[in-house]
């Protein structure tokens, strides 16, 4: 293979032009103690200080590496990282034989370290962990009970060193017998699932397999159904930490529709959901009610301070805390431990932060899940038809419901907690290239990548940002080639990769799926001054995910020429080519609103495609997903990931050593100088920004631009936010350009209804997507993002607190009532009581008073009610009312209050 330079030139360095300087990378505790810090870390001087930590905390390695005094250290300069990398990637495409001569492998690698450097791509966050230590440090260690292929006769084999064959690969998806122990079974599989765990990747499978509740047993009795193995399985990767850091294990849970155990399984997150919410509002409940108890037993003395008969405060707490839903054996169990004097019990009271034991608690927290629908089920919501649910065994009818009703409980299931999300069966196997041998059943945790089961993909992102010219066009021929030089390299490392299982290396080595994607497309839009809900951002977004696909498919293709197609593309020719036909037709269909310029590009592109695969065959049997992208996106120092509009133009990071480092979007002045504004304008619009967090009332900025800088979520302090349509809209114009799907979720504002959720459900599969998740806003007890500063939250919090709150009485409460008289005249005095003998109202009745004088004191009585319900101390009351001179006054029939200067005076 030939290769033309485009961002170095032979002879020089592939860093020439850049600057490397020392940096500091520190994280800290909340508590301000150090966990991480490195000091005279060299990276680039363009790079962020969020940037430069990623590759210091994550992907340098840190032992083992010779250093020039000969001892062992760790990694120091971002170069190496690069260097060790591609030059892996060179030695294996040189071993077999992927490059003319030295001069084209020497322009392969220096591309590719260009391109880390510059940050214009990067691959997923295992090869920047592994790929590299062996050949550039001699790294060795024994494996793990790893797999791989040999590259030349295919054999699977066992690995010995887990560095020269690292594992490379972020998204596996696995099978599943309905057997619980023997080898593909059930028990086998969280095994299986736990070594993709470890290493940091994530994996998926549909366990529709297994039979449901009731169905017998060939040794005799009866299954414990799908949900019982489904929460072993949650527990499983709830043990286990991502990688070895703090990160849950990623997983994906699919079932098939016709399931026998569907609807339980469609409700199981959001029960867990409901749980979450009663510990956490019940343990708040239980916690202040016992603390009564333990008071009202503190302020009596001897045995009767224990006896609910003779103890009237602790009678009332006891009531109060039975009409509350605690057990009375609690109950007595607490006023035991009283007795032996166990004042200070801690009550556990829960809160709702995702790591917090409510969640820990609770199940389905370890997993995405989804439902698989076909077109025929989809098809019977429409004509509210009915809809067998298939038992497992001998494939009979289990029981038979009204299609709409169950896609009706999904929908609120989902409106409800954000689960379960819908893959939709039909479209995912209707654009299968290899359908010749089985079906795609499942997904990885994120949904892009969609293959066949026991396979397993590697991901690299394209930052689409670094190939906009200043003039603002797309620079299509720099990102045609960007993308070759990355999928060779993804392409090269297939039979180079270990792998979790025997079944997977053999796969990878006779498909060798790859999912090349990309990243920063809501930036790249905001900067041509273009609405993320556009026709012509529709038409910008499918012409550049064509060109990515395109060119992917086209150097596979040139790939298959030079090394040879997959094994198994012979037994697929034909479907792979209907399925790249149907991709050039697609081009067709994109949006004229966009560039024209792109859209040609696309039909030039997918012409050579189809010549070439159909001479030469292909090398991949999948090429491109659009991932996530998060940290890759990050370390890039990309505004916006994936396929995703910006979360909101101000951004608040928390900063390691405390404090809050406020953040506006970086593409912002691009956007509004594509949009013809001055210096003067842009510098007064970013100050309003900075100063009322949203840009809506910005001056000089005209209201129908608004539109451009619209982005997910409301801001704090504004009212617009891109609509749930445009998120299915935008993914609908990539979907016909990826081997994959992509991994998006359509945000959707609180006040949706079920029924709106139902609605983006249904136009997902109308639109031709192969997969859709929501999010509905608050929708979970524990929400990850804001748009919100978290100082000003805090501040707010603090506010909250220290204002005034008003504590009712409960309706049933104590009270007690003193007759009195005061210079001859006579009144009551009724004083309410809380649970725990604190007075909380008052109530004045004078006997033979006029109307009037016995209005004020009820409106007086109101009054100081209030004051004690909002927290008044009575020392306060007693102190300012207490010697209120007025008539009547005079003698009482109180002995120990013989005087009244009035009828406040006595009260008081």
């Amino acid at each position: 293979m030939k290769f033309t330079r485009r961002f170095t030139q032979a002879g020089h360095s592939p860093y020439e032009g850049m600057d490397f300087v020392p940096r500091t990378s520190e994280i800290r505790n909340p508590d301000g103690s150090i966990v991480f810090r490195a000091e005279s870390v060299m990276a680039p001087q363009s790079w962020s200080q969020v940037a430069v930590d990623i590759l210091a905390q994550k992907y340098f390695r840190r032992r083992g590496v010779p250093q020039p005094d000969g001892s062992l250290g760790g990694e120091t300069d971002a170069r190496q990282v690069f260097d060790r990398m591609a030059g892996c990637w060179r030695h294996w495409g040189e071993k077999h034989g992927h490059f003319d001569d030295v001069e084209d492998a020497e322009a392969f690698e220096a591309e590719l370290c260009a391109m880390l450097a510059k940050q214009m791509a990067a691959p997923n966050s295992p090869q920047w962990f592994n790929t590299g230590l062996h050949h550039a440090y001699g790294i060795e260690g024994p494996a793990q009970g790893h797999w791989y292929a040999d590259a030349e006769t295919g054999e699977v084999r066992q690995s010995t060193n887990a560095y020269e064959r690292p594992q490379p690969h972020a998204c596996f998806i696995q099978s599943i017998n309905d057997d619980l122990v023997n080898d593909g079974g059930i028990m086998d599989l969280w095994m299986r699932e736990a070594l993709v765990f470890k290493y940091g990747s994530g994996t998926g499978t549909n366990f529709s397999a297994l039979r449901g509740e009731g169905e017998p047993l060939s040794g005799g009795g009866r299954s414990s159904g799908l949900m019982s193995f489904l929460k072993i399985g949650d527990a499983a990767a709830g043990a286990i930490k991502s990688g070895g850091t703090t990160r849950r294990a990623a997983k994906m849970v699919c079932v098939d529709m016709d399931h026998p155990d569907i609807e339980t399984f469609i409700d199981w997150k959001s029960v867990e959901e409901q749980k979450v919410a009663a510990l956490v509002a019940g343990s708040k409940a239980i916690a202040y009610h016992l603390r009564a108890v333990i008071r009202a037993c503190a302020q009596g003395q001897g045995e009767e301070a224990f006896d609910v008969a003779s103890n009237e405060a602790l009678a009332q707490a006891v009531q109060s805390a039975l009409a509350a839903f605690v057990p009375e054996a609690y109950i007595e169990r607490v006023i035991e431990f009283a007795r032996q004097g166990f004042t200070d019990i801690e009550f556990p009271e829960y809160d709702c932060e995702w790591e917090s034991e409510a969640y820990r608690t609770v199940g389905g927290q370890n997993a995405n899940n989804s439902v698989r629908v076909n077109g025929e089920f989809l098809r019977a919501v429409e004509t509210d038809g009915e809809w067998a649910l298939i038992r497992r065994t001998d494939r009979a009818v289990a029981k038979t419901v009204r299609a709409r009703a169950l896609m009706d409980r999904l929908c609120r299931a989902a409106w409800a907690c954000a689960d379960p999300g819908l893959q939709y069966d039909t479209t995912i196997n209707e654009w299968h290239t290899c359908p010749k041998d089985g079906r795609i059943n499942a997904s990885n945790p994120c949904s892009e990548y969609m293959f066949l089961d026991d396979t397993a993909c590697n991901l690299a992102s394209i930052n689409l940002m670094k190939f906009r010219k200043p003039d603002g066009m797309f620079d299509v021929e720099r990102f045609k080639a960007a993308c070759r030089l990355f999928v060779i390299a993804q392409e090269i490392l297939v039979d180079h990769a270990s792998y979790p299982t025997g079944p997977i290396a053999e796969n990878s080595h006779l498909y060798r799926p790859l999912g090349l994607g990309y990243s920063n497309l809501g930036s790249l839009l905001m900067a041509s001054g273009l609405p993320y809900d556009s026709d012509a951002a529709y038409g910008v977004c499918g012409s550049i995910t064509a060109l990515l696909h395109g060119a992917a498919n086209l150097a596979s293709a040139e790939m298959a020429g030079v090394v040879g197609p997959f094994e198994a593309f012979a037994d697929n020719r034909e479907p792979m080519l209907r399925v790249m036909q149907m991709h050039r037709d697609a081009v067709e269909t994109i949006d004229e609103a966009g560039p024209r310029y792109l859209k040609d590009a696309a039909r030039k592109l997918w012409d050579q495609v189809l010549v070439t695969g159909r001479r030469q065959g292909f090398r991949n049997a999948q090429a491109t997903v659009l991932a996530p992208t998060g940290t890759i996106s990050f370390m890039m120092d990309c505004d916006t990931t994936g396929i995703e509009p910006d979360i909101a133009l101000v951004k608040y990071k928390q900063l390691a050593g405390g404090g809050m480092l406020k953040i506006v979007n970086n593409t912002v002045p691009l956007a509004l100088r594509s949009l013809g504004y001055d210096d003067r304008q842009i510098e007064a619009i970013l100050k309003y920004i900075d100063a009322h967090d949203t840009i809506e009332g910005a001056p000089e900025l005209q209201e129908d631009l608004l539109p451009v800088f619209d982005c997910a979520f409301k801001p704090a302090n504004g009212s617009r936010s891109i609509a749930w349509r445009a998120h299915i809209r935008m993914m609908a114009a990539a979907q016909p350009f990826l081997s994959g799907a992509i991994s998006k979720t359509v945000n959707m504002p609180a006040e949706t209804t079920a029924e709106e959720v139902a609605e983006a459900y249904t136009w997902g599969w109308q639109m031709g997507l192969k997969a859709l998740a929501i999010y509905r806003d608050g929708s979970k007890q524990s929400q990850p993002l804001s748009t919100k500063n978290e100082n000003d939250k805090a501040k707010k919090d603090k506010e909250a607190a220290a204002r005034p709150r008003r504590e009712r009485l409960p309706d049933t409460r104590q009270s007690l009532t003193h007759k009195f008289n005061v210079g001859g005249h006579e009144g009551y005095i009724n004083v309410g009581l809380y649970p725990d003998g604190r007075p909380g109202e008052l109530f004045i009745t004078m006997a033979k008073e006029g109307s009037t004088v016995g209005g004020l004191m009820d409106c007086f009585g109101t009054a100081i009610s209030i004051c004690l319900q909002y927290g008044v101390p009575l020392e306060v009351l007693v102190n300012k009312f207490s010697h209120t001179r007025f008539e009547p006054m005079g003698h009482t029939t109180n002995p120990d209050v013989r005087i009244a200067k009035s009828v406040v005076d006595y009260i008081f």
